[in-house]
């Protein structure tokens, strides 16, 4: 029997085949709003998003030191033609691109630069190499050389880490005009092939007379004030050209979470005239940022702390033994405590419409200060009261206020531009006047040089770099304009806003360019055309001398008529006793005869080698160099010259054995000529690792080719004077590990009489000699050490270089002030452990050493004559202005 009727069988078939279509339908979309292509397309589109690779490397705004790192969000601005330098396109891509804003430097100076950096797919090791060009890929030689600089360094990245790779480099100076600079940065793996990374960062290039202030601060912003006060900036001025008045300064803060924007060797810190420390941890500075402060402080770096806000905190520190006062607990400052500074800093008011100028206090703030009790070797800035003492360290100084110098009331004292230029800076007193019914007149009080004197904006020197080839320098070697002239002062037009050069109705009268009692900031040293003050420098007084001394020294020597005797009676002893004494015991003496011509020949032989090896016949090495000693420091300033002959063509490698080692080829002749390379360019490698190298110094045959390298040397030690209570030095101590001959102390009284002492050797260790002064004059002062053998320009004895023209350089371009004391010797010992490979075969050296055992008292601080409100009709400084207004003003960081 059949389970369905079969009448009904055709019902049973449509119901099976209504039941298998409804399985085939995957469900209802009616109510969605894309159709199932296009959602099947997303799905995939995003799993391929997901599984898209990242770039290998990604590498952040490389910054150059000092400096500090733009926010990640910073406008980018496509760089435009390099031929096109003249049109507007560059002017813009600098001020629009904050690459080029935040790294700003000067030719001729070593920086630091820092790359952050990131491998994302795999680790990465290799070498990273930097290198100066022109903004078109033109590569920059070393002034009068045919050498261009690499600077390399190892490098490690750990896949998806963040890595600052922090590099050396150096930034040659080049003949004619130019406003930038690129930095090339090439990551690869050491051996050649397609790089990780290469790009290429222009870099605006500040003029000889700018300098950085670095401010370290946890509050930054509280001292955007700085930018407006007319010692940092003329606001609002134009020069004649039309172009806006440059910045003397700019100042650089350290930001949180940023690296801190100082360099970690001080032979990089030479465009930093001025530190600002307000709240900042000294804990928070690694010990190489803590060794090249002292450094810098040293050699003529200005420290100004903020009183109430760090001097408890650096009593502890690393700069506790060089503190001008010690924190002696905090009070609530009164009219009383600035009555001396109101008398003698409030700026004489000349116009009824100026504001008061003294320094007012609130009845509802208080300002809080600090009791000091000072350093027996400071003293408070004249006319302060109490409330500003300084102290001389070494050549540099720091300064502490007793309130802070980001309080309301401080920023609101409308005589503050003259402290913050007289006190703070410490930079001579400004005069301003009227020329026309229109114009301003801007200059120094009792100085008549220009206002963009490079030699004012910095008191950071080394004898080295920037002690002057002539006596006087009496004009700076910058001029902002061919009309700027020494004897010319800048007026300023209120109502067009333009800068022009007028004659001061005030300098009617012949003066010299520069004050010559401003032995501080002049004394005999000189600035340089685009580096200003403290750049590398192959043309100073120091320079030139020692190129002199070794084109003169370098080469082969002839053997000494010493040498010629010896190997003659060696010659005579071999082959007539010794010969014949040998064959008479053999019973056979007439063999003698036999040997006779033999022993010629082999003797002929080892006098040739031996002579070869005397006079240097494959490689001679010959080192003049000067050591800068600044009194109870052991570090100092090492400077060496080498003159590397040999016969043949020979390429020199010299390791540096010291972390802050620099090492260029020197020229042969006068940087400024800007010697042409005379074939392609050599190519030299400076690389950085635990012991850095310079590599690829390729000399000719039968040549002689010039180092110059310079470092900071521990002495282990330190050389110091004692001095009686009539500030006489008495007894000279030499603790350091120098061996020194020829050593005497020049000073000068402080009513101006020159007075010297004769020591003689000064040999190392706790060595000290007594100090018996004679009376004489300027003239006479060299004859004490040029009656001495090392020092002579001439000698007999030509197998020995000499230090004498080094010697008569210092003695007669670098002035002693009333005050000052100074000891002048000799060393043959190395200084420090550079190695040349390979070896040469004949080395002679011999290194001028100064020491500064005494620095002659500070100049006194006046304030300005009057201030520039007083005739422009307006406040330069408006201190009511808000942080937010200043930093749309100026923009982050500029």
């Amino acid at each position: 029997m059949s389970f369905f009727p079969q009448q009904s069988g055709w019902r049973w078939l449509a119901v099976f085949v209504l039941l298998f279509s409804c399985l085939l339908i995957t469900g209802c979309r009616g109510c969605r709003d894309e159709p199932v292509d296009a959602q099947t397309q997303q799905d995939e589109d995003k799993k391929k998003e997901l599984e898209k690779k990242k770039p290998d490397f990604v590498t952040r705004t490389p910054v150059l030191l000092p400096g500090w790192f733009p926010k990640a969000d910073a406008k980018k601005v496509e760089k435009p033609d390099p031929l096109d330098e003249a049109a507007v396109g560059i002017a813009k891509f600098e001020l629009e691109n904050t690459a080029i804003r935040f790294n700003r430097t000067k030719l001729g100076h070593w920086v630091e630069a820092q790359l952050p950096a990131i491998a994302n797919n795999f680790n990465a090791d290799g070498q990273l190499t930097t290198f100066s060009t022109t903004l078109d890929g033109q590569p920059v030689p070393i002034p009068s050389t045919d050498y261009v600089l690499n600077s390399t360094r190892p490098v490690s990245l750990v896949k998806e880490e963040w890595k600052i790779l922090e590099t050396s480099l150096f930034l040659p100076r080049r003949e004619g005009k130019t406003a930038s600079a690129n930095v090339n940065y090439v990551f690869d793996r050491g051996t050649g092939g397609i790089p990780y990374i290469s790009l290429g960062q222009p870099t605006s290039l500040m003029k000889p007379f700018q300098y950085h202030i670095v401010l370290l601060s946890e509050r930054p912003d509280t001292y955007n004030y700085l930018k407006l006060t007319d010692s940092i900036q003329l606001r609002g001025q134009h020069l004649g050209s039309g172009d806006v008045v440059p910045p003397f300064y700019y100042l650089v803060p350290s930001i949180f979470g940023d690296p801190l924007p100082l360099p970690r060797h001080s032979l990089n810190w030479t465009t930093i005239a001025y530190l600002i420390w307000d709240d900042f941890d000294p804990d928070k500075l690694s010990q190489d940022h803590q060794q090249a402060l002292l450094d810098w402080l040293h050699f003529g770096g200005q420290l100004i702390l903020s009183g109430p806000d760090c001097l408890d905190k650096l009593q502890n520190s690393f700069l506790g033994n060089y503190l001008p006062a010690q924190f002696d607990g905090s009070i609530n400052l009164t009219d009383a405590d600035l009555a001396e500074l109101n008398a003698n800093w409030t700026v004489p008011v000349t116009n009824q419409t100026a504001e008061k100028r003294s320094f007012q206090l609130s009845e509802t703030v208080p300002l809080l200060g600090v009791k000091f009790n000072p350093h027996d070797d400071s003293a408070f800035v004249q006319g302060t009261g109490q409330l500003a003492v300084e102290r001389v360290v070494g050549r540099g100084r720091i300064l502490v206020t007793s309130f802070s110098l980001n309080a309301p009331l401080v920023r609101k004292w409308q005589s503050f531009p003259s402290f913050v230029n007289n006190v703070l800076l410490r930079r001579p007193a400004r005069e301003f006047g009227r020329t026309s019914s229109a114009d301003v007149s801007f200059g120094w009080n009792n100085d008549a040089t220009s206002i963009f004197d490079p030699m004012l904006g910095s008191t950071l020197r080394f004898i080295s770099r920037d002690l002057s080839a002539i006596a006087e320098p009496l004009d700076p070697a910058y001029s902002i304009a061919d009309e700027d002239r020494p004897d010319r002062g800048y007026s300023i037009d209120s109502e067009n806003g333009n800068l022009e050069n007028e004659l001061l109705i005030r300098r009617n009268i012949d003066v010299p360019a520069r004050n010559p009692v401003n032995h501080w900031h002049f004394g005999g040293y000189a600035d340089t055309a685009q580096s200003g003050t403290g750049g590398w420098n192959d043309d100073s007084g120091i320079s030139i001398a020692a190129r002199e001394s070794l084109i003169e020294s370098a080469g082969i020597t002839p053997p000494s008529s010493k040498f010629v005797l010896k190997m003659l009676a060696v010659y005579l002893a071999v082959l007539v006793p010794l010969n014949w004494l040998l064959f008479r015991l053999m019973g056979r003496v007439e063999w003698a005869w036999i040997a006779a011509p033999f022993i010629a020949i082999i003797g002929a032989v080892l006098v040739v080698k031996l002579a070869a090896l005397d006079i240097g016949f494959v490689r001679s090495n010959t080192q003049i160099g000067l050591l800068e000693v600044q009194a109870n420091y052991q570090r100092a300033h090492a400077t060496e010259y080498s003159a590397l002959y040999t016969s043949l063509s020979t390429r020199y490698t010299v390791d540096l054995d010291n972390p802050t080692a620099q090492s260029l080829p020197f020229a042969t002749v006068n940087e400024s000529r800007f010697k042409k390379p005379t074939e392609s360019y050599i190519r030299v490698n400076l690389k950085r690792a635990v012991q850095s190298r310079l590599e690829g110094f390729q000399i000719q045959s039968n040549s002689t080719g010039l180092l110059h390298t310079e470092f900071i040397l521990d002495l282990e030690g330190t050389i110091y004077a004692n001095f009686a209570e009539n500030d006489q030095p008495t007894v000279i101590n030499n603790g350091s590990v120098l061996d020194l001959q020829y050593a005497g102390v020049v000073s000068r009284s402080n009513n101006g009489e020159y007075q010297v002492a004769w020591i003689g050797d000064l040999v190392s260790g706790s060595a000290s000699a007594d100090l018996k002064f004679e009376i004489t004059t300027e003239e006479n002062v060299a004859a004490l050490w040029q009656s001495q053998p090392s020092f002579a320009r001439s000698t007999s004895d030509t197998t020995n270089i000499h230090v004498g023209r080094l010697l008569e350089t210092v003695l007669k371009n670098l002035q002693i002030a009333p005050g000052e004391c100074r000891m002048l010797a000799t060393t043959k010992q190395r200084l420090g452990r550079t190695k040349f490979d390979p070896e040469a075969t004949q080395t002679d050296q011999r290194t001028l050493v100064v020491v500064h055992l005494r620095r002659p008292p500070l100049p006194v601080a006046q304030r300005d004559v009057n201030a520039m409100t007083d005739f422009t009709g307006k406040s330069d400084l408006d201190w009511q202005r808000s942080i937010d207004e200043t930093d749309a003003l100026f923009g982050e960081g500029d």
